[in-house]
């Protein structure tokens, strides 16, 4: 009878490890699941270098600053909700200067940090905002970049907005609004680049 229960406990005990085993590896499978399908939180910029319409030459000495009050991209609103923010995930000054190296590098500029030369972007404004109802969405979309240039003589400035509007049913997904966006800043890139009035100054 003793030898009978020794068995039994033994089993037990094995079934017992067995399931909690079990346990460990599906409450790990629901959790990895439940990352994989949360929705991001921030907006993903990653825009691409724009086509270089005309040369130039010359030394100028580069930097980007996000001048906006706030960090936030993107509102959405929802009927008497309170409004759902979201920042962007990684600085946009980084971004807009790697972005601006590029382009103005392909354009024949060398980047030197002496140069006499001096060109400052600055972002005033990134930010998307979209209104939720129950027959679908609209947003607007706005950019704004300002340069400020000037050598030792002359100085230069000038703003560049561009602007967009979507609009769809049910609501908008990230991933179209991250492709806008991007598309919006490569445009504006393109505008700043190749504007034939800040070339000219830049190569005084």
């Amino acid at each position: 009878m003793a030898n009978k229960s020794g068995i039994l406990m033994r089993l037990l005990s094995r079934f017992g490890s067995k399931m909690k085993k079990s346990l460990a590896v599906l409450t790990a499978i629901l959790t990895l699941s439940g990352c994989a399908g949360s929705p991001s939180n921030y907006l993903a910029l990653s825009p691409d270098v724009p086509a270089i319409t005309s040369s130039a030459n010359g030394r100028i000495a580069l930097s980007t600053q996000d001048a906006r009050s706030s960090n936030t991209a993107v509102r959405i609103i929802k009927g008497d909700d309170p409004a759902k923010l979201m920042g962007t995930g990684e600085s946009p000054a980084i971004q807009l200067g790697n972005l601006f190296r590029q382009s103005f590098s392909s354009k024949g500029f060398q980047l030197d940090p002496a140069a006499t030369n001096i060109l400052e972007l600055k972002l005033e404004r990134l930010q998307s905002d979209i209104n939720e109802t129950m027959l679908g969405y609209e947003a607007a979309n706005e950019i704004i970049i300002s340069a400020y240039a000037r050598n030792e003589q002359q100085l230069f400035s000038k703003r560049y907005t561009a602007r967009g509007t979507m609009k769809g049913p049910l609501s908008l997904d990230l991933a179209t609004l991250e492709l806008e966006m991007n598309k919006l800043i490569t445009q504006l890139a393109g505008d700043i680049v190749n504007d034939p009035e800040l070339t000219q100054f830049l190569m005084q």
